[in-house]
Parts: C-alpha cells; structure tokens; sequence
C-alpha cells in the first residue's frame, strides 16, 4: 500500500472514531513510514505544525532505540511512553506514542508496552514503525492494524 493510500485510510477511520489504537507500519522508517506518522500527527495537530515538526508537542511521545546495541530497554520504554501516555493530554484531544524501530524493544520493553496498548485511554494512538516486523512480539502484532509500505530491497526478504 503506498502512503497516501495509507494515510487516506487512517484518516478515514479517525474521523469515523474507529481509529485502531495500535497501528504496526511496517517499511523504510526513514522513509515511508516516517512520512505516514508525520501526516497522521499533522492530521491530528494541525494548529502546532511547529511542535510536530521539531518532535516537541507535549502530547506526542517518542521513542527510538538507544545505546551502541540500537535497543529500547525497558526504563526508556516506561519514561517515553508507558508514564506519558496514561496522562491526560495536554490540549485536551488526541495523544499519540511514536515507536521507531519497534522491532528493537527487548522483550521486558515489549512487555511494559503491552499493557498500554491493551487498554489504552481514549483518543490514544500508538505508532509502531518497523522494517523488521517479525521481530515483534506476536501479542503486539495481533492488537495492532498492520499497515504494509513500500520497502526498499533487502528488507523483510524471508516474507
């Protein structure tokens, strides 16, 4: 699926209120997939473009792997988005939990999310952006819309 056919898509379903808690965006993350949260977060924010566009708007948690091993660890995964999104939003809308690299969550990271995306609050979205989807715990998989981009070749060859 390309991304304005997956944006259109997403879109659709939050002005529907049926938006999928958890969506699993599965390509090039600095590509396709980036792309696609960037339009979703303009989507829901559009009047704060510049705190979207400087990763700075207080009801958007991010999180990437860290550390010479490239890996969420647990604490990271708690502080960035577990703790942060079980607030209430700051504008009093929509809170939005971006995973780069969700594929790099180790599995106590994997775990403390879980819960979060199981029972999230309303008007919570989780992002999920992978090149490597088979490294998700399948618990996470299977509670997330899965949304296939482009990829460039080499990735995801044993699909």
């Amino acid at each position: 699926m390309e991304v304005d056919e997956a944006f259109s898509l997403i879109s659709r379903a939050i002005d529907a209120g049926r938006a999928a808690h958890g969506y699993l965006i599965v390509g090039d993350l600095r590509g396709g997939c980036d792309e696609l949260a960037d339009r979703i977060l303009r989507k829901l924010f559009p009047d704060e473009l510049a705190q979207i566009a400087s990763k700075g708007h207080p009801d958007v948690a991010w999180l990437e792997p860290e550390g010479a091993k490239r890996i969420i660890k647990v604490e990271s995964m708690r502080e960035r988005i577990v703790e942060p999104m079980s607030l209430a939003a700051f504008s009093g809308g929509w809170k939005v939990g971006v995973i780069v690299g969700a594929d790099r969550m180790e599995a106590p990271s994997a775990n403390a999310f879980l819960k979060s995306l199981e029972e999230p609050t309303p008007k919570t979205l989780y992002l999920m952006l992978t090149d490597q989807p088979d490294a998700i715990l399948p618990t996470i998989v299977s509670r997330s819309q899965r949304i296939d981009l482009p990829l460039s070749e080499g990735l995801l060859e044993d699909e």
